[in-house]
């Protein structure tokens, strides 16, 4: 019984290690260069940065997004954390809709820093680099999954040989663990 659950959860873990990258998003980037570290020798690099959304901006020929900058899974999906890796501008020729791209929205951005843009953050003056994006990959928003406990319990909480769970992963005589996961 050790083994076959053993066995599930290993196939379980390589199915779920085997995120790949959307392409338009594929290619060889830095993983140790973020918006923080851009200075004006960065300008016409090629850059992968991804975070949450602060802000869309329609402007009358393109629009910009505030990005709040956070590091890259294994799929080039942001993962948070309170990382300060700074914060940049995405923009892209055209409209982009403010009510899709809302704010705490995920995003990956794949295109060249081509300039820098003063602007504020509360009172604070900040100096934003403008990524102008060759793709914006707008990621699903996460779902949280409950699931407690599992299998057949029977009267008073005590497993019986029940058919078909006895004796397969789904049987554990009494209440099993539970988990919680956000996807």
């Amino acid at each position: 019984m050790k083994l076959l659950r053993a066995t599930l959860l290993l196939i379980a873990g390589l199915v779920t290690g085997c995120a790949s990258v959307p392409d338009q998003l594929e290619g060889n980037y830095s993983e140790a260069f973020f918006p923080k570290q851009a200075d004006e020798q960065s300008i016409g690099t090629s850059v992968r940065w991804g975070g949450t959304i602060i802000e869309t901006m329609p402007e009358a020929d393109q629009t910009c997004i505030e990005i709040l900058a956070q590091r890259l899974g294994r799929n080039a999906r942001p993962v948070s954390s309170d990382a300060d890796l700074g914060r940049f501008l995405a923009c892209r020729k055209g409209f982009i809709d403010p009510e899709i791209y809302v704010n705490g929205r995920e995003v990956t951005v794949v295109g060249t820093i081509e300039a820098f843009r003063d602007g504020n953050v509360g009172e604070f003056n900040y100096s934003y680099p403008v990524v102008d994006a060759g793709a914006i990959e707008l990621w699903p928003e996460r779902v949280d999954v409950h699931y407690y406990g599992y299998g057949y319990h029977g009267y008073y909480g005590y497993g019986y040989p029940y058919w078909p769970y006895y004796r397969s992963p789904f049987y554990y005589g009494g209440y099993g663990p539970g988990f919680y996961h956000r996807y």
